[in-house]
């Protein structure tokens, strides 16, 4: 560990004491702010340096090719492995239009899925993937609140009941997702319930 930062805060703390016992005679007073001022300043500057120095990997705002700007790198939030081993991911990310929510296939090249600017970390969402084949089953995924533990899913006459996962990273809200055994999905009800199994919030997607 570095020592000198606290040698400095020693020396500042010796130097208030012996303006504290100096003559308080109101001629003194005047220098004596100056002085405390002087030493304020540079405990800032110490202050401000130090934190500087703990910064790292920062990122910098990259535009994508579609135009959009990303304000913060993807972090994945959580992940698992479909019934036919395809292995998942969520990401959450900032951009310029607001908070980022995806779903990604590490394994497979360019299989991600990713809405920007709708509504943010915390609130009931749904998105769906319809897996590309039939021996690929169905997934819903999204955001919900703090306070959902369990998220149901009805859709195609099935319905699936499946945990809300907290994150490791401090996201604001939780996070699900959903394999049904169906290759295309019609319209879609999700809803949040909470730890005493009350319905806390409902979205849907509505398909002909």
């Amino acid at each position: 560990m570095n020592d000198q930062p606290i040698e400095v805060l020693r020396s500042l703390g010796a130097e208030l004491q012996r303006v504290a016992e100096e003559d308080p005679a109101p001629r003194r007073l005047a220098r004596r702010r100056r002085r405390m001022g002087g030493l304020a300043a540079a405990f800032v500057l110490l202050a401000a340096g130090g934190a500087t120095a703990a910064v790292t990997g920062v990122f910098t705002p990259q535009k994508e090719v579609d135009g959009l700007v990303r304000t913060a790198p993807k972090s994945v939030v959580t992940t698992g492995t479909t019934s036919d081993g395809r292995r998942w991911e969520l990401t959450t990310s900032d951009s310029d239009v607001g908070f980022c929510f995806g779903l990604r296939f590490p394994d497979e090249a360019g299989a991600s899925s990713e809405g920007c600017g709708g509504s943010g970390p915390g609130s009931l969402t749904v998105a769906t993937s319809s897996g590309g084949s039939a021996k690929l089953n169905a997934l819903v995924f999204g955001t919900a609140p703090d306070a959902a533990r369990r998220i149901v899913v009805r859709t195609a006459g099935r319905e699936r009941t499946v945990p809300a996962v907290d994150d490791a990273r401090g996201v604001e809200g939780r996070f699900y997702l959903a394999e049904l055994p169906v290759h295309r999905l019609g319209g879609v009800t999700v809803v949040g319930l909470d730890a005493a199994g009350q319905r806390i919030a409902t979205e849907r997607i509505r398909r002909r």
